[in-house]
């Protein structure tokens, strides 16, 4: 018959060690509810327990161990019945539903340990910036550099706390304070000394850094469901979904180019760039404009290796190519002689158009755009007539020589399709296209070229014709 135990301290304290472990049991007139009960160890240490039946089988749930002292290791006995209240009323709910609460508690455990542990191998928002920055390096993107720049100054430098979060934890909030800071401060707003009224606003950088914040937790969802990535991992970042959706696109601070110099434009300008200044930039604006407007940037990372003179071809090889397959462009007569006069300038560099004082490296992106603002803001107004300065050249940037090709080629007939294949768009390819249809459009291609090209040396000598009038 068991006894009618009530425990309390005093009665605790007195239970002294044996030869073998005992316990006791505190007495309930409920035996559905369990009982409470404490196990005197050999070395006389005593552990609450919480006893109950399964099946006909008495079985033990460990509550804590006692704490006699009061400055000591452990439970005191009133919260030792608090826990077993608890247990208590998890277990009669377990029983109702046919669960018993010792197993329920080593699998609640389990789970518990697999979260702390895939909590420790969680990716912070640092990491996964920083693993975005490595994915692009790995595929050979060429503005790695300057977004691993971006996220220094505009995330790294000012949110150290955020990039210690869990990847998985940053809300829209969060990427939402950060375009904030950017607008507000007015980042990116900078004053030109050759036109004081004209800024560059800080909105589009806001877009900007938007985009890339968005395609960094993209990569990060599908690292972990890539099967090449599976095999020895070990950062998690437990995304669910992305963060900066939810965080709208402001399309009013989109700049979208509309800049596409006019012929009357490249007239003017193409004596310009042959003046002493800056020759690799001024020579790849040329080259650019004679190969129907090229990606500069890919233009610029092609060494000698590319150029096949006997076929007359530039081969942009896909792990340059912004589309991830060979380019091929058609050299004319005139992207020779300008590949020639780059020829007498850099010697036996690896490059035509390379570093200035690194003959070894190709020209940089970040330089060509500076090279180009300042040729721009030297000849914007020049004088024309002996009483005043008038606007010679209007402002335009890298990209807006892709576009004038391409304005300018539909502007003399050479269609759609062709342009395209010259400028190497990502065009839409159907399964036909993409597995069976292997023609390269060259002979068009090359054609298409060399209208362009009728049409540039037709400009020029107009501008010839005029100066030997005057």
């Amino acid at each position: 018959m068991l006894e009618r135990l009530t425990f309390t301290d005093r009665y605790l304290k007195s239970l002294k060690a044996e030869q073998d472990k005992y316990f006791k049991i505190e007495y309930s007139p409920h035996k559905r509810n369990g009982r409470l009960s404490v196990f005197v160890e050999r070395s006389g240490r005593k552990t609450f327990k919480f006893q109950y039946y399964s099946n006909g089988k008495r079985r033990f749930v460990i509550i804590g161990e006692y704490k006699e002292k009061s400055n000591g290791p452990g439970i005191s006995l009133v919260e030792a019945r608090q826990q077993f209240a608890e247990l208590s009323k998890q277990y009669q709910e377990l029983l109702q539903k046919g669960i018993d609460l010792r197993t329920y508690i080593q699998e609640q455990n389990r789970i518990e340990k697999r979260e702390i542990k895939e909590r420790e191998q969680r990716g912070t928002f640092g990491q996964l910036l920083d693993h975005y920055i490595a994915d692009m390096r790995s595929r050979g993107c060429r503005t790695t550099d300057r977004i691993d720049r971006w996220f220094t100054d505009y995330v790294r430098n000012h949110y150290p706390l955020m990039l210690k979060q869990p990847a998985n934890e940053i809300t829209p909030n969060d990427i939402a304070s950060i375009l904030r800071r950017i607008h507000k401060e007015g980042i990116g707003k900078k004053k030109s000394k050759y036109r004081p009224n004209h800024k560059t606003g800080a909105t589009t950088q806001v877009n900007k850094i938007r985009r890339n914040l968005y395609t960094a937790f993209q990569v990060g969802i599908k690292k972990e469901n890539d099967p090449r990535d599976l095999l020895g991992c070990d950062i998690r970042f437990g995304l669910k979904s992305n963060p900066v959706s939810g965080v709208p696109v402001v399309s009013e601070w989109e700049r979208t180019g509309e800049r596409a110099l006019e012929f009357d434009e490249i007239k003017n300008i193409w004596p310009l760039l042959d003046t002493k200044t800056n020759k690799i930039a001024n020579g790849l604006i040329k080259f650019c404009l004679a190969t129907g407007g090229q990606r500069h940037g890919e233009v610029l990372r092609c060494d000698r290796s590319c150029y096949d003179f006997r076929k007359m071809e530039l081969v942009i090889p896909a792990s340059i190519n912004k589309n991830g397959h060979d380019h091929v462009v058609p050299l004319t007569s005139l992207a020779l002689n300008i590949l020639n006069e780059m020829e007498k300038i850099v010697g036996d560099s690896k490059f035509f158009f390379p570093a200035i004082n690194k003959e070894d490296e190709p020209y940089s992106i970040t330089s060509f755009s500076t090279a180009l603002k300042r040729f721009c803001e030297t000849n914007e107004y020049k004088q024309l007539k002996s009483d005043s300065n008038q606007l010679m050249l209007e402002r335009f940037v890298p990209r807006d020589i892709r576009r004038t090709v391409e304005t300018r080629m539909s502007e003399i007939g050479i269609p759609k399709e062709i342009r395209d294949r010259v400028q190497d768009h990502n065009l839409k390819r159907d399964v036909t296209d993409k597995h069976y249809n292997r023609y390269d459009y060259l002979k068009e291609k090359r054609e298409a070229l060399k209208t362009w090209e009728s049409k540039l040396k037709d400009i020029m000598a107009c501008e010839e014709e005029h100066n030997n009038m005057q």
